[in-house]
């Protein structure tokens, strides 16, 4: 329930500031937060994704102590690259925004507080501590909301991205600190980082890069596409319905938190793909369920007029509907944890190459055909669909298989 709380009151947070930000502030609000979660991407560049598989791992061979000093190791390195890569950043913001240089000069801040909190998300999964996973992801989500509602309130449009980055810093050293706790309540005892670097080479870490960040740009980039491209309307518009979308990705990779360490381990212990697909579906199953009652809830709450602020931007039931398919098609990100686990990483970026291709293909066949956002936003979920089909069939391939025997037959042959 703590975890569906997060993920709810990160939904409640975009709309609050939609509504309280006029609409061409909302879309430069929209699109900076956007921006700067998808280069946090580029100052990880194989860091974060090389710890989702070897920090659990760590954990299963009882090295968890390491962790500590290997996450602060990791969050220096994450600062140096952030000030060598303000510059560049600056002037991504500025040829998509050249009006406010406030708005630009804050991606690199969003940039850094994201990826921190991205690979102190990798360290509490690797803990396997649910309780603390959802509470550090509600108190976050309660922090996002009350600085960036408070921000826009007060302040308008500069107010709500400084909420957005004193939340995301006070939300790392929450997260910090509770996983801290929870390495007291364990016993554990850290232990320098060198001694246990071949624990972790990031072997995967630049693949992994590249993949997730070709999954994440359509996630995070399309409100820059939508604003520059469509009409002002259609681009406030679009940041709206986007919020439903990051609302169902932060759900699904809450989700995902507990989900992924346990692909892992499971892959560990000799599990085959069928078995692990079986376990990632059912998960699947209670989060499509569970953003269907939510829709159905907007839905309702719309048709009694208790969410105006949908018509100020030009919200219709259609795009309601788009939405829920669109946002139930987020469960691939469940699927990929079995590509990662059974080291499948290559192919997981031939994928998720296809992927974004298939989307800027849609992208601009959508602008030159003048479809609707709602006709956009459905397309966009089918092109998950197919990526979704794609991991499933990759992962058919192989079945009957372990990971760990993969891997052996893969070694076998080199």
């Amino acid at each position: 329930m703590l975890m569906l709380a997060a993920a709810g009151m990160s939904l409640v947070r975009g709309f609050v500031v939609a509504g309280l930000l006029d609409p061409e502030d909302f879309t430069r609000y929209a699109v900076a937060v956007a921006t700067g979660t998808f280069l946090s991407n580029f100052l990880s560049f194989g860091l974060i994704e090389g710890t989702i598989k070897q920090f659990p791992r760590m954990t299963v061979s009882g090295s968890a102590g390491a962790l500590l000093s290997l996450s602060d190791g990791a969050i220096r390195r994450l600062a140096f690259r952030a000030a060598l890569c303000a510059p560049l950043f600056a002037v991504v913001m500025w040829v998509i925004d050249r009006d406010r240089p406030m708005v630009f000069l804050a991606v690199t801040t969003i940039a850094f507080c994201v990826a921190v909190l991205g690979l102190l998300a990798s360290v509490q999964r690797a803990l396997l501590n649910v309780l603390n996973i959802a509470v550090a992801n509600g108190l976050r989500a309660s922090l996002y909301l009350a600085l960036a509602a408070t921000g826009a309130f007060a302040f308008g449009l500069r107010g709500a991205i400084v909420g957005e980055i004193v939340a995301a810093l006070l939300g790392a050293i929450v997260s910090r600190e509770i996983f801290k706790a929870t390495l007291r309540s364990r016993a554990l005892q850290t232990a320098d980082a060198p001694l246990l670097a071949e624990n972790v080479k990031a072997e995967h870490g630049v693949t992994l890069f590249i993949a997730y960040s070709a999954i994440a740009a359509p996630i995070y980039m399309d409100r820059a596409y939508v604003a520059a491209v469509f009409s002002p309307a259609d681009g406030a518009a679009y940041a709206v319905l986007a919020l439903f979308v990051t609302g169902a990705t932060v759900f699904v990779n809450i989700v995902g938190q507990k989900v992924g360490p346990e692909i892992i381990a499971r892959e560990k212990s000799g599990a085959t793909a069928a078995e692990l697909v079986f376990g990632a579906a059912r998960w699947s199953a209670a989060v499509v369920a569970i953003w269907l009652l939510v829709i159905a809830a907007l839905h309702w709450a719309m048709a009694m007029g208790l969410l105006p602020f949908l018509d100020k931007y030009g919200i219709t039931p259609v795009m309601l509907l788009a939405i829920a398919f669109t946002g139930c098609m987020q469960v691939a990100s469940l699927f990929e944890f079995i590509l990662i686990a059974r080291d499948m990483e290559r192919k997981m970026l031939v994928l998720s190459l296809i992927y974004l291709g298939a989307v800027c293909l849609t992208g601009a066949l959508a602008h030159i055909a003048g479809l609707s956002l709602a006709a956009l936003v459905a397309l966009l979920g089918a092109v998950k669909l197919l990526y979704l089909i794609l991991i499933v069939l990759t992962l058919h391939s192989s079945r009957g298989q372990s990971g760990v025997s993969a891997s052996v037959h893969r070694e076998r042959n080199l």
